[in-house]
Order: C-alpha cells, then structure tokens, then sequence
C-alpha cells in the first residue's frame, strides 16, 4: 500500500492510498496491482468547514457518471473517506450522510433521490471500512457503482464515512444524479440558512478534540 499527501484546500489535507506496487521488468519500472485497482482519498477534520465533504461527494459523483467507463479491462474503485462531524456540548458523532439526507429534504433536493436509492442498500451491509488491501472483485464496492461504509468513533476521536465509485459501472449516463453542482451549492446555501438556529460545528469552522471538553 503506498500513500500520497497532497493538500486539497487551504483547509482539509488529503491523503491518496493505492493498491497499486511497482517493480522493474526489463530495465523498465511498471505498475502492478491485484484485483481491481483502489485509489482511496482520506480526508482529515478540516473538511468539515463549510460542507465540503457535500461537494467533494458530489462534485466526483456528477463528473465520474459523466463518463462510460464499463469498458475498463479492469475495475477502479475510487473512494473518498472522510471524518464525521462533532456537535459541541453533545456526546455523540453526526454521520455526514445523515446530514446530508436532513439538507436534501429540508431544501427539495429531489435530483438526489439516485444517490440515496443506491446508498441504501449499503444501509444495513456495509459495516467498516474495509483495508485498500482487502478489497476485491466480491467487495460491495467493486459490485455497486456507488456504496457506503462507516466505522464508529468515540467522543474524542471522530467516525469515518466512505463513499466508493466502482468506474466500471458507471455508464456515462446520469445515475448519481440529475441535477448540476451550481444547483446543488445554491440549494446547500439555502439549507445553511434555514439551518442558521441551530447549533452545527462544522459548517462554519474546524472540529478540534478539545471544542468538546
């Protein structure tokens, strides 16, 4: 497994993990990998600020479904896997994807119903998130174009959701969603100000271990 950092945004840092090797043949260094090749984009807290966790899922969910990828020789499961977020003064985590559910009712987001159509049969399977290493042609990841995992957190250290996109079943047509990400953010923007009375760290600043002391 090997991983890359790279920084995202002037807030949240992203680290790449692959299943992806590489040895010499012949004088020359050539990639190698078994079972479909994982690229997996961990976040740390920072995404949190200002919903980007909502644009990074989408934003890949309306390009990559933009694209026939079903003619892949092989299968790529793309993966973003971020932190859930900290309430301050409540001892419990919030899923990201439970808030994300609240913004689409509470705002009409009806060209999401195909994302959430498809991420419910993860609802009661997908438990963990599984290794880079451990993923393989029978993992729900590679048999969905797109699924959900999440792994459970303490007070002071926060959950992980994953979402994966398996490329090979995507067909270039629009079955994430229907709707364009411009719509989206003026539809997020709309939710963050019907949401103005409610306590919500996160969409105004950084999660930090001791915001819950």
């Amino acid at each position: 497994m090997r991983h890359y950092t790279s920084g995202t945004s002037e807030r949240a840092e992203g680290k790449l993990f692959s299943n992806i090797y590489f040895v010499e043949a012949g004088g020359v260094v050539v990639p190698q990998f078994s079972g479909p090749l994982i690229l997996r984009l961990e976040f740390d807290c920072g995404v949190n600020v200002n919903s980007q966790v909502f644009n990074i899922w989408l934003d890949a969910a309306c390009n990559l479904q933009r694209v026939d990828f079903s003619r892949l020789p092989f299968d790529i499961v793309v993966q973003i896997v971020t932190p859930s977020l900290g309430l301050p003064g409540m001892h419990r985590r919030v899923s990201q994807m439970e808030r994300l559910s609240d913004a689409s009712m509470e705002t009409h987001m009806a060209y999401l119903a195909p994302w959430f159509r498809r991420l419910e049969k993860c609802k009661d399977n997908c438990h963990g998130i599984p290794k880079v290493t451990e993923i393989t042609e029978d993992s729900c990841c590679v048999k969905e174009a797109l699924c959900y995992h999440s792994a459970s957190g303490t007070v002071n250290r926060p959950g992980m959701e994953a979402i994966s996109f398996s490329l090979r079943k995507l067909d270039g047509t629009k079955q994430l969603m229907t709707s364009t990400m411009s719509r989206f953010r003026k539809d997020l923007k709309e939710w963050h100000r019907y949401s103005d009375d409610r306590v919500v760290l996160g969409d105004y600043h950084e999660w930090r271990p001791d915001d819950e002391d």
